[in-house]
């Protein structure tokens, strides 16, 4: 029978520091981008890796406290992550932005 893993790579930024003595739950969608066969020491059994990036928005929790957390990554792939996670088509949403980049610019201004 063979064998099988999931690799996540990526790290998640949280806001605070978290208890050492206690587990955490996290829970984060993720892209499989390859899948690696190894040979195993029984005959003709595998391991089968899958190697993963973390995607979306992850949710953290420990004990009764939950996080915002936030992948890793450059800020475009976070930006086209929170775009779609919005149900907006990327291509369409940057055309849009860049269309109207003085009223982004002015909106994103009075944030700060």
């Amino acid at each position: 029978m063979n064998e099988y893993q999931i690799r996540i790579l990526g790290g998640i930024a949280i806001p605070e520091a978290l208890d050492t003595a206690k587990s955490v739950m996290v829970s984060v969608e993720a892209d499989i981008y390859e899948a690696a066969k190894r040979d195993l020491q029984a005959e003709g059994k595998h391991l089968i890796i899958y190697k993963a990036k973390a995607v979306g928005f992850p949710l953290v929790s420990q004990g009764e406290k939950k996080y915002k957390a936030v992948i890793k990554s450059k800020k475009s792939q976070a930006l086209r992550w929170a775009i779609q996670e919005y149900g907006e088509d990327y291509d369409e949403f940057m055309q849009k932005m860049l269309d109207n980049i003085d009223d982004v610019i002015n909106f994103v201004r009075k944030l700060t």
